[in-house]
């Protein structure tokens, strides 16, 4: 009988092996085989199973980094259809676990669009990382003003809608209309370059 692996289990699989050199990663693999009397992989059977890790770690990590993405994220991205292609066009991983928004320009058609887009990019940036996709207002406005999109006394008129939740002073919070908008920005910036 035939079982066919847990995309979640490959997941782990992958990240107990991913620190192991490819010689200590194959031994430990026929090693295991071994003592639960299963014998060598098969040549068909190896290819799909690694062609399946492959896949699945792609929505988990991008391809140029080895930064690894918060469950939800994952998540987000498989059901938005987003590569990591596309991510790191607009984001950049960095080694300590951060993630900077490198987009040269936040579309939209008018500024209050932009402004709205820009603080979306933001709380993306932290369901990155955290899983939590949550902007706090002041890095928002610094971002904005980075942007040419911060006007002091018609800022806050951007921030209203279905797409956000919160306070200046307690943070905002992107809800899912906010994430489906996400992704509609993230594949727009993604075209664009």
């Amino acid at each position: 009988m035939s079982e066919i692996p847990n995309t979640e289990d490959l997941v782990k699989l992958v990240e107990i092996l991913s620190p192991l050199t490819p010689e200590s990663r194959k031994r430990l693999i026929m090693a295991s085989l071994t003592l639960l009397g299963d014998g060598a992989l098969t040549n068909d059977i190896s290819s799909n199973i690694v062609q399946k890790v492959e896949h699945d770690r792609s929505t988990i990590q991008t391809e140029n980094t080895a930064q690894a993405l918060s469950p939800k994220a994952n998540i987000w991205l498989k059901q938005s259809e987003i590569s990591p292609q596309k991510l790191e066009n607009v984001f950049h991983f960095n080694e300590d676990g951060t993630v900077d928004i490198i987009a040269a320009k936040i579309p939209g058609k008018t500024v209050k669009e932009r402004v709205a887009n820009a603080y979306i990019l933001v709380g993306v940036s932290q369901l990155l990382t955290s899983g939590m996709p949550v902007v706090d207002d002041k890095f928002a406005r610094n971002f904005c003003d980075l942007h040419g999109l911060y006007n002091h006394t018609n800022h806050s008129k951007a921030l209203k809608g279905n797409w956000i939740t919160g306070t200046k002073d307690k943070g905002w919070n992107i809800t899912t209309p906010g994430l489906q908008r996400a992704a509609e920005v993230i594949k727009e910036i993604s075209e664009g370059t």
